[in-house]
């Protein structure tokens, strides 16, 4: 879905982003990769955020035109397969924290 915005007189296109980054009781953030979306979700799992211990139901990344999930960050920068995890599992991406 691509919006709008209105610059002076003239109505520009915003492009859709590839991934929204989705948080419990938030619209979500577009991001364009997978490590963006990691690196946007640290701030959310530390000490002292409103989130902090409840992680397992935060940062699902879904498709930016579909809004499926296909994916989810887990709070030590790695992001996962929307699958089960498993102990032979590899993250999809990390983000450099």
């Amino acid at each position: 879905m691509t919006t709008t915005k209105t610059e002076g007189t003239m109505t520009l296109p915003t492009p859709t982003p590839r991934y929204i980054l989705r948080l419990t009781g938030t619209k979500g953030v577009g991001v364009e990769t997978l490590e963006e979306a990691a690196r946007a979700f640290a701030p959310f799992t530390g000490r002292g955020s409103a989130f902090y211990g409840r992680w397992k139901s935060l940062g699902a990344i879904l498709d930016g035109t579909t809004g499926e999930q296909v994916a989810r960050c887990s709070p030590n920068g790695r992001v996962w397969p929307v699958e089960k995890w498993t102990p032979n599992q590899k993250p999809l991406a990390e983000a450099a924290l």
